[in-house]
């Protein structure tokens, strides 16, 4: 929640930690995220995959 700011690089970091955490038997969530990070997420039609507490 204190991340103001997300670019590519962060998103791309995130996705693949999503993705491959499964194939180590762990689990990575993304929760809290600050509006600004939300809407871009959101923009970039990844909010429901990425963040845990997407309504």
């Amino acid at each position: 929640s204190h991340v103001r700011f997300i670019d590519s690089s962060g998103i791309g970091v995130m996705v693949r930690a999503k993705k491959y955490a499964p194939r180590r038997g762990a689990c990575v969530r993304f929760a809290g995220a600050s509006p600004v990070v939300r809407n871009v997420l959101r923009l970039s039609k990844l909010e429901s995959f990425l963040l845990d507490d997407a309504s």
